[in-house]
């Protein structure tokens, strides 16, 4: 799994730090294969041609870092697709922010294939007390 995944996947003095697996089925819908710690995003949608919107289960002020990497159905090949933040949180209640992440191969919105997975690493900004 990349990024350290199981040694960095909780908490900093002042930010929240997830990781995940997200598998692409066969109409681009995504599902969690796995995600670390299990709370901090509620769920995933997809809303378009390669976006994503994953809602958190709490409000953060901002988002610090996000990398993702596309692997393909054979579980090993790094695609050539890229996945970006496409959004800043914004809020969709006053509990939920959400953050819009877009593939994208080139310049152009790209559609991740079927059987594909992306694993990601997102830190956000813990909220001021």
């Amino acid at each position: 799994m990349p990024f350290g995944y199981n040694q960095i996947f909780t908490d900093i003095p002042e930010s929240w730090i997830t990781a995940g697996v997200v598998s692409i089925g066969t109409t681009g819908a995504p599902t969690f294969t796995t995600k670390k710690p299990s709370g901090l995003i509620s769920s995933i949608t997809r809303t378009g041609i390669g976006t994503y919107t994953l809602a958190l289960s709490q409000g953060f002020p901002e988002y610090e870092f996000f990398k993702a990497e596309v692997i393909g159905a054979d579980g090993y090949t790094i695609r050539t697709e890229t996945i970006t933040i496409g959004t800043t949180p914004t809020a969709t209640s006053a509990t939920l922010p959400v953050i819009t992440i877009q593939a994208v191969s080139g310049s152009s919105a790209a559609e991740l294939p079927s059987g594909s997975k992306f694993c990601f690493l997102l830190i956000v900004k813990k909220m001021s007390l």
